[in-house]
């Protein structure tokens, strides 16, 4: 098994971006693009906790959106095996998931990045829907449904 510095930094070298440095604590912070992405070693497991904030709780609509959330959260069915949850102290919805690091080489790693951020967008966008003001979204505001789209560069820098 590789471990977390390891991981990052081959993935630094091949795609040519800055190699993040952990903090006191072990934990990784990056920013993609939108997404404020902190990863944290959980225990003693060959595990990591992906964890980022998307976006605050609106101040209408947030019941609505709190329902669909939950939706989303029964057996993981939207959330692609991450869940969410409001931090009760920034009043923002939280994204997080857990990734086994046992077998995880490069390439792997760097998908499972890609695909959390690209799901952390996506909620982004719907529940921006929430916070303009509407009520409730309308027809072609996306909810469960997400495609991380085709694999590409990291679009991610170390903080």
């Amino acid at each position: 098994m590789a471990s977390l510095d390891d991981l990052f930094k081959t993935i630094a070298e091949n795609y040519g971006i800055e190699e993040p440095q952990a903090d006191e604590n072990g934990a990784y912070s990056l920013l993609c693009d939108s997404v404020e992405l902190t990863l944290i070693p959980a225990g003693e497991a060959d595990a990591v906790l992906m964890f980022a904030p998307i976006a605050r709780q609106p101040e209408t609509g947030a019941g609505t959106l709190a329902q669909v959330l939950l939706q989303v959260n029964h057996l993981f069915k939207g959330g692609e095996g991450a869940s969410f949850s409001l931090d009760p102290e920034t009043h923002q919805y939280c994204l997080q998931r857990i990734l086994d690091l046992s077998s995880a080489d490069t390439d792997s790693f760097a998908e499972a990045l890609n695909s959390f951020i690209g799901l952390a967008e996506h909620w982004q966008t719907v529940i921006s829907q929430y916070s303009s003001g509407d009520k409730t979204p309308d027809e072609n505001t996306p909810t469960a449904e997400h495609s991380d789209g085709e694999s590409g560069i990291m679009h991610w820098m170390a903080v």
